[in-house]
């Protein structure tokens, strides 16, 4: 399915909102996807309708071009080719989460795009102590912003997985 500018078809729409679609950006000609997955042999993209494969265009692979304006997980990109689709553009990003690279040398590295929540999980040994000066910096965030991403998370996942029911859940 090609699209050309902004478009108007409903179903369309509604099917690219259920991949993040924000409408917030024009698409050029072309198919739109997103990019769900980066392996070492291409990439894993959906366009609201099914997961397939993508190879990148040349233009990508060059030798140093900067790496960031690769395509990355989360990215909505047109796409050329129906039988072998081929990431043409990456469309104009709306947040980017990136890190610095592994190296001797600063180059930031992009682990995701066009992302509305970041959680980061991590483990810890059960006599960890967390030092002072952070307490109160990730109590603060972990009561004001966590909160229902954790219990969500519990809910839908780790009650399930203990076999904890309702009547458990209503007691917590």
């Amino acid at each position: 399915m090609a699209y050309s500018g902004p478009m108007t078809d409903p179903v369309d729409i509604e099917r690219l909102r259920r991949i993040g679609w924000r409408g917030d950006a024009e698409a050029g000609p072309g198919r739109l996807a997103r990019v769900v997955a980066q392996h070492r042999a291409g990439y894993e993209l959906h366009d609201g309708d099914l997961l397939f494969n993508a190879q990148p265009a040349g233009a990508f692979l060059k030798r140093g071009l900067d790496p960031s304006l690769r395509p990355a997980v989360g990215d909505f990109v047109l796409l050329s080719g129906d039988t072998h689709p081929v990431i043409e553009t990456v469309l104009p990003r709306r947040t980017l989460l990136v890190r610095a690279a592994a190296g001797e040398r600063y180059e930031r590295q992009v682990i995701a795009a066009n992302i509305d929540y970041v959680l980061v999980l991590m483990g810890l040994d059960d006599d960890y102590v967390l030092p002072p000066n952070y307490n109160e910096a990730y109590h603060l965030t972990g009561d004001g912003v966590v909160v229902d991403v954790v219990r969500h998370l519990a809910r839908h996942l780790l009650e399930p997985l203990l076999g904890l029911g309702e009547p458990a859940r209503e007691a917590a």
